[in-house]
């Protein structure tokens, strides 16, 4: 298994099981000194995907989740790497611990410089990741 740092949509479970991703344990986790944004350009210019991007005393709340190493290559076809997204290695706080996970974040030669619309089924997702019952993951 490899640990991955999921934020926006990807944190819908049920979207990565659609797309045969199987994984194991997954923990909230918050990724210091970067912030939210929505500026991977989608073919429609008004829509985007989400990012983030180094910023200081600002953070972002994710997924920190356990992937099978086989299904890396789902993913990485899901994103478009490395033409649309890029990958790093990241340092996350969950509960009272920093751990280490890979994470996907917009190639900035191709990122705009304006916050994008996210599409219906991005928005369907987003919606699943805000019920409840989802953040109160033990």
């Amino acid at each position: 298994m490899i640990a991955y740092f999921f934020y926006g949509s990807n944190m819908c479970l049920p979207f990565l099981q659609q797309m045969g991703v199987r994984f194991g344990k997954y923990q909230k986790a918050v990724l210091q000194n970067y912030s939210f944004t929505i500026n991977v350009p989608d073919e429609n210019p008004l829509f985007g995907y989400a990012n983030v991007v180094p910023t200081i005393n600002e953070k972002v709340e994710g997924l920190w989740i356990e992937i099978n190493e086989e299904d890396v290559t789902i993913l990485d076809t899901y994103e478009n790497f490395p033409h649309d997204y890029l990958k790093k290695q990241v340092r996350v706080w969950v509960e009272n611990k920093e751990l280490s996970a890979t994470m996907y974040y917009g190639n900035p030669a191709i990122c705009v410089d304006k916050n994008l619309k996210l599409n219906e089924e991005q928005l369907y997702r987003i919606n699943w990741i805000k019920k409840e019952d989802f953040w109160n993951l033990s």
